[in-house]
């Protein structure tokens, strides 16, 4: 689905807002052989619940939520907010500079604390570049007008069922 460019919104993710939640996708490790499963829905209080199981096997190890966001525009933003209920579980929020799902990606993780409502707020500057999940040793620093995917992650061997409930996900400035 093609969307006019975004400029003057901060909105990537509302529960409340259907054109915002038809962009994300769940991408697992089955891409890679692995077996872990998650989904996406509308829970009954109409929150998006973001769950399911994280297994090792198959070397596989993480569960994902992504959207393509090259419509929006970040410029003049300072980083991401996002207002969740979580699990006691760490998690990450990626940003990639490509349309592709591999390779290269911005992260920052963050802990949940275990059914409460937490608002998370991470400037952009505190982003880290991987390689696959693996830290990459230099300065690198997101380039906003760059920005094409957005992404929240479980993985670092968390094995098992999480749950992983967002009211939100926007900029901040």
């Amino acid at each position: 689905m093609v969307m006019s460019v975004l400029e003057n919104t901060n909105i990537l993710l509302e529960s409340k807002n259907s054109s915002t939640l038809q962009r994300w996708q769940i991408v697992n490790d089955g891409v890679m052989g692995g077996l872990s499963q998650s989904k996406m829905i509308l829970n009954d209080d109409g929150f998006v619940n973001f769950y399911g199981n994280v297994s090792l096997k198959n070397n596989g190890g993480f569960a994902s939520l992504r959207a393509y966001v090259d419509d929006i525009k970040f410029e003049g933003f300072n980083g991401v907010e996002i207002r969740l209920k979580g699990d006691g579980k760490k998690y990450g929020f990626t940003i990639r500079q490509s349309r592709y799902f591999t390779g290269y990606s911005f992260n920052a993780g963050f802990k949940t604390n275990r059914d409460q409502w937490q608002t998370i707020r991470i400037p952009f500057e505190e982003f880290k570049l991987r390689f696959y999940g693996r830290s990459v040793n230099n300065n690198s620093i997101i380039a906003p007008d760059k920005i094409q995917q957005l992404g929240i992650i479980i993985s670092d061997k968390q094995a098992g069922d999480f749950n992983l409930i967002i009211d939100h996900i926007k900029l901040f400035k």
